[in-house]
Order: structure tokens, then C-alpha cells, then sequence
């Protein structure tokens, strides 16, 4: 039997097709009908009958069967999307190939609408083709007959690729609307008292840039607005005090605190969020007092992204087998660690989705919860009053015990009291997800060492050590926007390659690097900041008796746990790899590993 998606299709490289990021189904094969489509991109039959059963029973209200797929959890909507497309033999756009598309110089194909969730976009064009992403492909003999009357497409051949609705609405707002110059004119029309009408244009501008968090900066004479993008942080606009005090007046009006002394947090309410995100996009907001004010970071949480599969993430075949076997343990306990921002949630859930839950119950307690899925039940801390946090974890466990689950989440280990409650829930025959916050996974192991229970004693090493099936750091690295990266020159190139030499990296003397770095001020593709898109570096810590006996050795030191780890398989090592394929450079190197 065909288990994956990739075994139906292939890379558009060929013929009229001259965009690879567009997936077309190998010849001679077909499907007669939606459940061997499915069953033909790796669903299982089981899987597919609890789809069907759901889709029927609430069809009324979900709206099809991609939308079922994402409420059950089962597969994805891009795994659905590419059944559908098997079943209608057309090309099929996967969401994580849709963020290296550009789209810039296709606004003559563009179909004008006015609706916030447009059923189409163009892609791309050649001199034979044009090339559109569509979400319902009923609507087909439709669009084609709109397209053709297009003057640029003449007598082209029109092709289409199936996607999921959430792809084709960013891809149109960040394409084809100039959210940037709306919010210019926001700002200029401000009469110094609504400031609403700027507020939703930086979200509007903000969740259709891609952008992570919008920073709200106080000044001597008002503030300044940035937006991080693909981890680098940009410029996005400057207001006055009055415009900027108004802003932040109504974001602590929402938080219901608008008198705080030193900080707060919470949510925007729903009256807050602009019509184009809402049941869309939440906003988590922390205001803090400064010096010349009041600062503000707001992160934006995409409530219509999915969790991504594990094959998408960007780990090496080799070790997307080997965590997947990892996650089909009946218990132990896998830790992800790294900073802030660096993907380890996104991480643990795609690492989760491996476990099929209509054959095992996945539980958690998160604080807070990022990201529904399907049918995990998942619970958020409430931050009860009079009770310390790592006292309200073991209450929600105790519970969660008591629910009958076989994996559980537990949340960021932020002291050694949370750790012993990770470690009594894998001793008592349970797959525990956990992260961390280190520098990286054999520093993970010493903080561990270090960390105190509630009575201040040492954390049990050798139960630790036995229940520990992986530690796995990662961090993602900005990757050099395609369109205005800028070739080294030699004598930059030749110190390049000294400079990786020196980090212990072999060198293919046979091999012609084409290396790159990041024009300055960027390209409007880019947002100006010189990147696009990330790339993940890891490295995994495999728990075996070998690497058992050193950390359980008193005397071990973290030179003794590297050996473990070789140059090549190291964070650093693959982040140096990228930079001799031309993706990233070194000054993003040096900013995400400080090293």
C-alpha cells in the first residue's frame, strides 16, 4: 500500500511546469473515488472511516472534509487537499511549499474580489502557462472562463493546483493588498482621538506580513512599531505621543487593567480584532512600564495554521525515522529544547502528530495553549490565585491521570518540581513531551542535573537517565531571500571557507561553493529585511547505556556528553552546511547560535 503523499506526486520541474514548489500526480494513476484517494496519500482505513462518519454526521456545519480532517486531527488539511486532488487528477500546492512562492510580479493575473477568503491566486507564469491555486476545485470551468478573458493570458494553457482556503488568503494579502500603505493612511488621517481604525491596520499588516510579534517601542516623543519576521525584526511605522499613548490606551482598556503599575498581559478581546482575523488570528499581549512609557509586545497565534507533519520541518530523513520510532514508545520522556522563538512547541506537536489518536489518548496541560488539535484534550493553567504554578500543574496531572491518557504534554520544565512531575508521569508508563530552555542538548542534561525538587534536594539523575528517551535542541536560522541575495565575492568567499574550516568543518575540495549573504535594506519580496522563510538546526542527544553511564558519573563534565554529539549532526555543524549551499550566511549563524 501507497502510505505517503510524495509516492503520488512529484516536483513540477518539468514541461509547462516551472514552478517547483507545485506538486503534479506521477502518470498512470488514478483513484475512482474519495476513500481510495485517501487511502492512496496514506490515510488508513480506520482513519479514513472516522472522517467520513464525522463529515456526515455534522456536515450542516463543517463546511467539508478538509475542515473535518483538521477538527478530528487525523492527517492534515494539506493531506486531504492532495486526496482531493488525486481524485480530480489536478496539481496539488502544499501550505509549507506556499511561503517560498513570489507572487509580485503576477498582479495582471490577479482576479479582483472582495470577499477576506478569495477562492483563488495565481502562482506563477511561463511563456506556455499561468498557473493558478484554488481551493475548491467545483469551481474550475468557472474561473477558467474568467481567466481566459484576461489579456495577458492570451491563448495559454491555464493550470491549477489545489490548496487549502487559509494558503490562497495569505498569499492574496500579501501579495496582491498593500496592507503597508493602508496603514499609512490610518495614520495619517488620525484626528487625535479614535485610534482604532490604526490599531486593526498594524494587525491587518502584521498577520498577512507572516510577521511573530509586533513591537510597540516607547519614546521621548511617542513610540515606534516594528514586526519580527522570519526571527528578524523590521520597521513598520512611527507615531506621535498622541497617537501612540491612544493605542496603548486601548489595548489596556481590552486587557481590562488599564492601571497597572508595572506590567501586565492577556488577550485582545474579540471587539478589538478587525473582521479579516477574526475566528482566524489570536493576540496575546505584554505592556510593560519604561522608562519613557509604556512598552508593548503583542505575538500572533494563527488559529487556521495547522501543526505541521514531522516531514516538514526540516530534519534529515534518517532522523525523521528514528524520533518517529521514538514517539511509538509505550513511555519515556522526550525533551525539545532552545530559546524563546526557537519552534519547540511547533516541534513536540509535529512529533505528537506521529501518534494516531483514534489508537492511543494524547492529554496535555499547557501554559498557555498555542495550538488546538483535533481530538487531543488539552487543558490551560489558570494561574489560581494563592497557589503556586508548579502546585497547580500536579493538581491538573492528578486529574489528567485520572483521564486514562497514554501520551501527555507537559509543558515547558522550568524548575526541578515540574521536572519530578515529568519524570513521576513516564515512570508511571506514559510518553511525556517536555521543554526546556538551553543552550543547546548537552547543556540541557547539566541543567537538569542542577535543578532542585521541592525540598531542595538534587534531582534523582540515575530515574532520570532511565526514562529519557532523546533530548533534541534546534533553532531556527533566517534563509536568504531568492530574489536579492548577493553572491560573495572571492576574498569574502575565500574567508568564508576559512572560517568554517576553522570551526572543524571538512571541506569538499571538489566542490564549487556558491555562497551568498543578505543585501542590506532587502527587496520588497523580503519585507526588506534581506531574509525569507526559516531553517531549522538541530541536534538530537540518543539516550543509550553508553551516554547513561557518563551523565549518571558524578564527575562528568560537558566535554564528556559532547562526544556524543559529532560536528556534522550538531546544530552548529548543520547551520555551516547551509551556509555552504548558499541558504543562510554567517552573520545569521553568529545571531542564532551566538557562536
Amino acid at each position: 500500500m501507497i502510505t505517503d503523499i510524495f509516492d503520488r506526486y512529484q516536483p513540477a520541474l518539468h514541461g509547462n511546469f516551472g514552478i517547483p514548489e507545485i506538486m503534479i500526480l506521477k502518470k498512470g494513476l488514478e483513484a475512482k473515488n474519495i476513500i481510495e484517494a485517501m487511502i492512496g496519500v496514506g490515510y488508513r482505513e480506520h482513519e479514513v472511516q472516522y472522517i467520513e462518519n464525522y463529515y456526515n454526521s455534522s456536515s450542516d456545519s463543517v463546511r467539508n472534509m478538509q475542515e473535518a480532517t483538521k477538527h478530528l486531527g487525523i492527517g492534515t488539511q494539506d493531506k486531504m487537499t492532495a486526496a482531493i486532488a488525486f481524485l480530480k487528477k489536478i496539481a496539488f500546492l502544499p501550505s509549507i511549499n506556499s511561503k517560498y512562492l513570489n507572487l509580485r510580479g503576477l498582479s495582471d493575473l490577479n482576479i479582483p474580489t472582495r470577499s477576506a477568503n478569495p477562492s483563488s491566486v495565481p502562482i506563477g507564469k511561463t511563456e506556455q502557462a499561468v498557473f493558478y491555486a484554488i481551493s475548491d476545485p467545483n469551481r474550475i470551468p468557472e474561473l477558467k472562463q474568467y481567466i481566459r478573458s484576461i489579456p495577458s493570458v492570451g491563448d495559454k494553457e491555464i493550470i491549477f493546483a489545489l490548496t487549502i482556503e487559509s494558503v490562497i488568503a495569505m498569499l492574496y494579502r500579501q501579495n496582491f493588498c498593500d496592507t503597508l500603505l493602508d496603514l499609512k493612511k490610518t495614520i495619517k488621517e488620525f484626528n487625535g482621538e479614535n485610534s482604532r481604525p490604526v490599531f486593526e491596520s498594524i494587525l491587518i499588516h502584521s498577520a498577512f506580513s507572516r510577521a511573530s510579534d509586533i513591537h510597540f517601542t516607547a519614546l521621548p516623543q511617542g513610540g515606534i512599531v516594528e514586526v519580527r519576521i522570519d526571527g528578524v525584526k523590521s520597521f513598520v511605522a512611527a507615531m506621535n505621543n498622541s497617537l501612540y499613548n491612544s493605542v496603548q490606551n486601548l489595548v489596556m482598556n481590552s486587557l481590562g487593567d488599564p492601571s497597572f503599575q508595572i506590567k501586565t498581559e492577556g488577550r485582545l478581546q474579540e471587539r478589538e480584532i478587525p473582521e479579516a482575523l477574526k475566528n482566524r488570528f489570536e493576540f496575546r499581549v505584554e505592556m510593560m512600564t519604561e522608562v519613557y512609557g509604556k512598552d508593548m509586545t503583542i505575538r500572533l497565534f494563527d488559529q487556521g495554521a495547522e501543526t505541521n507533519d514531522i516531514e516538514s520541518l526540516g530534519f534529515k530523513k534518517e532522523d525523521v525515522s528514528y524520533l518517529s520510532n521514538l514517539v511509538k514508545s509505550g513511555s519515556g520522556l522526550i525533551v525539545v529544547v532552545g530559546p524563546t522563538g526557537s519552534g519547540k512547541t511547533t516541534t513536540n506537536y509535529a512529533l505528537m502528530k506521529v501518534i494516531d489518536p483514534t489508537r492511543r489518548s494524547v492529554q496535555s496541560v499547557e501554559n498557555p495553549v498555542e495550538n488546538k488539535v483535533g481530538m487531543w484534550r488539552q487543558y490551560q493553567l489558570l494561574h489560581i490565585d494563592n497557589m503556586e504554578e508548579h502546585e497547580e500543574w500536579q493538581e491538573w496531572n492528578a486529574g489528567l491521570l485520572r483521564n486514562d491518557p497514554d501520551v501527555i504534554l507537559q509543558g515547558e520544565i522550568r524548575n526541578g518540581k515540574l521536572l519530578n512531575v515529568a519524570i513521576d508521569m513516564a515512570v508511571t508508563g506514559h510518553l511525556v513531551f517536555a521543554t526546556l530552555h538551553a543552550d543547546d542538548a548537552v547543556k540541557a542534561v547539566f541543567r537538569m542535573k542542577r535543578m532542585k525538587d521541592a525540598y531542595g534536594e538534587a534531582v534523582d539523575i540515575d530515574l532520570l537517565s532511565s526514562i529519557l528517551l532523546a533530548i533534541q535542541a534546534q533553532r531556527l536560522l533566517a534563509r536568504l531571500c531568492p530574489v536579492c541575495k548577493i553572491p560573495l565575492n572571492e576574498k569574502e568567499k575565500d574567508e568564508t571557507l576559512r572560517e568554517i574550516e576553522d570551526k572543524g568543518l571538512t571541506l569538499d575540495e571538489k566542490s564549487n561553493y556558491h555562497l551568498f549573504k543578505s543585501k542590506n535594506g532587502g527587496c520588497e519580496s523580503c519585507y526588506w529585511t534581506g531574509y525569507r522563510g526559516r531553517l531549522l538546526v538541530y541536534e538530537i542527544l540518543k539516550f543509550n547505556s553508553n551516554l547513561i553511564e557518563v551523565i549518571t558519573d558524578p564527575h562528568s563534565r560537558i566535554a564528556d556528553v559532547e562526544k556524543f554529539i559529532p560536528l556534522h549532526d550538531s546544530m552548529q555543524g548543520k547551520a555551516l552546511q547551509y551556509v555552504l549551499n548558499g541558504d543562510t550566511d554567517m552573520e545569521e549563524v553568529y545571531r542564532a547560535l551566538r557562536r
